[in-house]
């Protein structure tokens, strides 16, 4: 199944679990043994393989572990000379020294 803005969160950690079974499987390596390999237990591989959420650095784990991790770099590419064009929009102005012409109507109270 692609993956797309289409599908709410718990049918993409579902399917992602699923992808992560199938590489899992794929390298004939068993729940227990690949807890082991990447640090963390048998019940957070079985969780993260059966659509819970999990930590980001767990998902590195993981994707270390499968051999996965250089997709990275197409989940977030790269951006050279990036620049937020929004920043550069925004410009600060330094308050004036002068005077306001402006005034909040109790003046001729203050005079009395």
């Amino acid at each position: 199944m692609r993956i797309d803005n289409l599908f709410n969160m718990e049918v993409i950690l579902k399917e992602i679990g699923k992808r992560i079974r199938e590489y899992r499987i794929g390298l004939s390596i068993t729940q227990n043994d690949f807890a082991k390999r990447i640090g963390v237990s048998t019940r957070t591989i079985s969780s993260i393989e059966n659509g819970l959420d999990t930590s980001f650095s767990t998902i590195i784990r993981v994707l270390d572990g499968l051999k996965l991790i250089t997709n990275l770099n197409l989940l977030i590419p790269e951006k050279e000379n990036y620049i937020i064009q929004e920043h550069n929009e925004k410009k600060r102005y330094k308050k004036s020294n002068k005077e306001s012409k402006w005034k909040w109507g109790d003046e001729k109270w203050l005079k009395q």
